[in-house]
C-alpha cells in the first residue's frame, strides 16, 4: 500500500512532467539561416548586374569550378552567346586546377569580332585579373565562344565582356604543398 505522502510526490512528479512536455511542444523552431560571406554577397551582385561599368558591358560571366554563368547585359536583339554547356563544363574543370586559395577577381576584356565571319579577331585587356595564372584561361574561354546574329548582320563587332573568376580553397595545405614542390621539380629538371 502506498502512503499518503508518496502519492502527493508522485502527483506532484506526474503534474511537472506534464507541464514540462506541454512546453517543450509549444516552444519555437528556431530557423538556423545561412551567413554568407562577403565574397559570396559580391558574387550575387554581380550576377545582378549592379556596380562596374554596365553601360558598356555585353556580357557578365560568372566563373568558378562550381558555377559558369553569363549573363547578356545590352545587344539583346543583335548578338547572342551560343549554348556551349560541355565547353562550360570543360573550362570549370580547368579552373579547378588552380583553386588553391580563397580569392575573387575581376577583369574586363575588348572582344572584336571579323565582320564576315563573326568569329573573334582580337582579345584585349582593358581591366587585367589581378590572378595572372588564370588570365590565359579567360582568354581561351572568349576564344572558344560562338555567336549568332538574329537579325543576319553581324553587329556588334566591338564589345566589352567583364569576368568574375572566383577561386575556392578545397584542398588541404599540405596537398597543395607537396603539388608546387612537384611542379618545382620538373621545371629544375627541364633546365
Amino acid at each position: 500500500m502506498i502512503s499518503k505522502k508518496t502519492g502527493v510526490y508522485f502527483c506532484v512528479f506526474i503534474a511537472s512532467l506534464t507541464i514540462l512536455i506541454l512546453l517543450s511542444c509549444t516552444e519555437k523552431k528556431q530557423v538556423v539561416t545561412k551567413v554568407k560571406s562577403p565574397i559570396e554577397i559580391e558574387n550575387e551582385r554581380f550576377l545582378k548586374g549592379e556596380g562596374g561599368d554596365v553601360d558598356n558591358e555585353t556580357f557578365r560571366v560568372f566563373f568558378s569550378s562550381d558555377k559558369y554563368e553569363v549573363i547578356q547585359m545590352k545587344h539583346l536583339e543583335n548578338i547572342k552567346r551560343a549554348a556551349d554547356p560541355g565547353g562550360d563544363k570543360y573550362m570549370m574543370q580547368e579552373l579547378e586546377k588552380h583553386d588553391i586559395m580563397n580569392e575573387a577577381a575581376e577583369g574586363t576584356f575588348g572582344v572584336s569580332l571579323y565582320p564576315d565571319r563573326g568569329t573573334p579577331h582580337k582579345i584585349r585587356p582593358k581591366k587585367v585579373l589581378c590572378l595572372d595564372e588564370v588570365l590565359l584561361l579567360v582568354e581561351e574561354d572568349i576564344q572558344r565562344w560562338k555567336y549568332e546574329f538574329p537579325k543576319k548582320r553581324i553587329d556588334p563587332t566591338n564589345f566589352t565582356i567583364k569576368y568574375r573568376v572566383y577561386l575556392q580553397k578545397k584542398r588541404p595545405d599540405e596537398d597543395i604543398m607537396k603539388e608546387v614542390r612537384e611542379k618545382m621539380k620538373t621545371k629544375k629538371g627541364k633546365r
